[in-house]
């Protein structure tokens, strides 16, 4: 598709340089690799905050769904929840 050409060659670039620089083809697409990870981590981490729900709106759901104060005290104390109250 032609509308994908200039992505293509701009990989087919980046790779023909990281095998010009490290002549091994299984370096140069690690090296490919990670700089495209690189590129779209904004994105990444972007995304991933927007889809961790905050802390804040799990207690404030405790008015709708009527947690126990066990739960709540287990959320609370839990060290892989963002902590933000």
């Amino acid at each position: 598709m032609e509308i994908f050409d200039p992505i293509f060659e701009a990989i087919g670039w980046l790779l023909a340089l990281f095998y010009s620089v490290i002549p091994n083809f299984g370096v140069a697409i690690i090296l490919l690799t990670f700089t495209i990870m690189l590129i779209l981590y904004p994105l990444t981490a972007k995304q991933a905050k927007s889809m961790t729900p905050s802390f804040s709106s799990v207690i404030d759901n405790d008015a709708i769904y009527h947690f126990s104060p066990r739960i709540i005290e287990i959320l609370r104390t839990c060290p892989l929840l963002p902590h933000e109250f």
